[in-house]
């Protein structure tokens, strides 16, 4: 894995059982918009720029996703990962390392795009 974890001043993952944003995610950040404004948009790309600046620049990005069409993203931020290539297409093939799940598999840091869920 690499050391990406070891500074301890980049945005990690958030804690799923907080009160932040939809399932624990990080409130949208870079605009006044919030996921209640439908249509607006949470970054723009000096502002998304800025904040990936600050981020080891070799780590991966990923994204969160299903099906098809395009949200806006919450606030990036630093997630310790496994590849689990053979996971069914709809929960993506990287996933949150959880020790208690995945203990003994290879890990890497990635910046996390998450997007937002509505549930309309």
């Amino acid at each position: 894995m690499n050391d990406a974890f070891e500074g301890g001043s980049l945005p990690l993952a958030p804690d799923s059982s907080g009160p932040a944003g939809q399932g624990g995610q990080p409130h949208p950040a870079g605009s006044s918009a919030t996921p209640s404004e439908p249509g607006k948009f949470y970054f723009t790309v000096g502002q998304l720029m800025e904040i990936l600046k600050d981020m080891p620049q070799d780590l991966p990005v990923i994204v969160s996703g299903q099906k098809s069409g395009y949200e806006n993203f919450f606030h990036p931020y630093v997630a310790k990962l496994i590849h689990d290539p053979d996971c069914y297409y709809q929960y993506g093939e990287f996933q949150i390392y959880e020790e208690k799940y995945h203990n003994g598999e290879e890990t890497f840091a990635a910046v996390v795009l998450s997007r937002v869920v509505r549930d309309d």
